[in-house]
């Protein structure tokens, strides 16, 4: 175990990628404070990281904001400090434009783009007050050069996370703040995935397919790498070959 001296908060955590992220960074040495929406999947994933380092795991629903300053808040209240959010967490609905309803819609954004929001503006409180942090917001590829039919909600949502971001890093740059957006394609082992996946064998038609697909531990190894380099670009997109 390495010696705890930053800490990492994490949403999203308890699965694919954010599990992937959690272990990354605690196998570093960072203090985590955890977010998910399942008590008991929280548990077990405090219990498997508190081998290698000190954990907090918060129940949160980051569609509400006073869920997200409270989950922000116990970081500082219990290791003293912030230095890395990752707002990872995220929902995906396949939906033809015809058939979305206004309840998806208005779900899909409530998690996708004001959750990120609502934790970064409390996260950004903590890190300025510090003078540093690095604030990490998961975007998708297929708002940048996939566009996949029916899920032109979930890459519309992902579009306003990758503008949020290049907007925010040059906000905080002056507080040594560093902010980048990752763009994976679609992640084995996620709902997401699984959610596209099920459905595009369901409907026969093949509308999407799941070429350049990536795993987890090799997303979270690249954006563990990006975050110890504050240098670098400030939207990492990830996938193979997508012809």
């Amino acid at each position: 175990m390495g010696t705890n001296l930053k800490v990492a908060a994490i949403t999203g955590a308890c699965g694919g990628l954010g599990r992937a992220l959690s272990h990354a960074l605690a196998e570093q040495g960072y203090s985590l404070v955890v977010g998910g929406r399942s008590q008991a999947a929280l548990s077990g994933l405090t219990q498997d990281l508190s081998a290698f380092t000190k954990v907090e795991g918060i129940v949160l629903d980051i569609r509400k904001s006073s869920e997200c300053k409270k989950f922000i808040s116990a970081a500082e209240e219990k290791f003293g400090r912030l230095d890395v959010l990752i707002n990872n967490a995220g929902i995906l609905k396949m939906e033809d434009i015809e058939d979305v309803e206004e309840n998806n819609l208005k779900d899909i954004f409530d998690t996708n783009v004001f959750g990120t929001i609502f934790c970064t503006r409390a996260a950004a409180k903590i890190m300025k007050k510090q003078g540093s942090g690095c604030i990490v917001n998961i975007a998708s590829r297929a708002a940048v050069d996939r566009y996949p039919p029916m899920l032109s909600v979930y890459t519309a949502s992902k579009a306003a996370v990758i503008g949020f971001s290049g907007c925010l890093k040059n906000e905080l740059a002056h507080d040594n703040i560093d902010v980048f957006a990752v763009s994976p394609y679609f992640i084995t082992s996620t709902r997401l995935y699984r959610s596209v996946d099920s459905h595009t064998k369901a409907d026969g038609k093949q509308k999407l397919v799941l070429n350049a697909v990536l795993h987890p531990e090799s997303v979270a190894e690249k954006i563990l790498e990006r975050i110890e380099n504050p240098k670098g670009e400030w939207h990492v997109i990830l996938g193979g070959n997508l012809n």
